[in-house]
């Protein structure tokens, strides 16, 4: 029997680049490696609209139909999100933390609106 990979392998200060590098690996433990990147972005999109579910769960004011709710969290939401975009991000061969670092440079001079239009 094959072990698997162990999030305890990781420094609980673990880098993007390693964080993806365990990603590659538990995922090829698991035979979900060989995916085809079009079924890994079907899973980032139900991870998201998960995650607006749970946001909507935990957020005073809004409201989930009682039969649809589930049980994850956000924090849990989030977590799977980043699982599937360093999957997709081993996929295609892109460097996580050599992407961000590039388009951080490319944001730093702009400026974000808001989902209403207000700065």
């Amino acid at each position: 029997m094959r072990r698997q990979g162990s999030i305890e392998e990781l420094d609980p200060q673990f880098s993007l680049g390693e964080m993806q590098a365990y990603i590659r690996k538990v995922l090829v433990e698991r035979g979900l490696a060989d995916q085809p990147i079009q079924n890994s972005l079907l899973l980032l999109c139900e991870e998201v609209g998960e995650l607006a579910k749970a946001i909507r769960k935990n957020t005073k004011g809004m409201s989930v139909e009682a039969n649809k709710a589930d049980n994850f969290s956000v924090a849990e939401e989030l977590a799977d999100i980043l699982i599937i975009l360093g999957e997709i991000a081993n996929v295609a061969g892109i460097s996580l933390a050599d992407a961000f670092v590039a388009k951080e440079k490319i944001n730093a001079g702009r400026s974000w609106d808001l989902v209403d239009g207000e700065k």
